[in-house]
């Protein structure tokens, strides 16, 4: 009747073809980290690299101007980075980037609703079986209609991770700005 619980109740979602071929499985969302990840390192390590290069060339420089006895060169400020309201635009940034990943994941999670799989209801039944439950019970949970949501609501809570850093920015950006009264 069953197979092995472990090819019963995997949980992947395969659609297979006449003779057993598997045509596809669906894409979840280890998948979909596993791919993000990917290109997102891809986008970001040449950045990386140039900004690397960059820095090894400005020390070159003024290591031979050190050398020849010339004055060094001027460095650089990138981006005004010695003004203290750049730390408020950051934090501003990041707290309402948070806050808007927060509202996000909350309202995916809230409208996400799914039948429970009727591999799981099975499962469930079956331990109820060996738990003792009778058997009206194992035909309720069977014949239920139960939904869960698809994304659990704690995963909002990611969000605090973006308002955190934000907060800290707009507190070290107060502190900055007490110095410089």
């Amino acid at each position: 009747m069953f197979q092995h619980v472990s090819e019963t109740f995997d949980g992947s979602r395969e659609v297979l073809m006449g003779k057993g071929e598997m045509l596809m499985r669906a894409f979840g969302f280890p998948e979909f980290l596993i791919v993000v990840l990917f290109f997102g390192l891809f986008l970001l390590l040449p950045f990386l690299v140039l900004r690397y290069r960059k820095q090894v060339l400005n020390h070159q420089e003024r290591m031979a101007a050190l050398e020849k006895g010339v004055p060094l060169p001027a460095v650089p400020i990138e981006n005004g980075a010695a003004n203290p309201r750049i730390y408020l635009l950051r934090g501003l940034i990041w707290l309402f980037g948070g806050i808007g990943l927060i509202v996000f994941l909350l309202g995916l999670a809230l409208t996400t609703l799914e039948p429970v799989p009727l591999s799981t209801r099975l499962f469930d039944a079956q331990r109820l079986r060996a738990d003792g439950g009778t058997e009206a019970q194992v035909n309720q949970l069977i014949n239920s209609q139960e939904t869960r949501r698809g994304v659990p609501i704690g995963l909002s809570l990611i969000g605090l991770v973006p308002v955190g850093v934000g907060l800290a920015y707009l507190f070290f950006y107060a502190g900055e700005k007490k110095q410089h009264i």
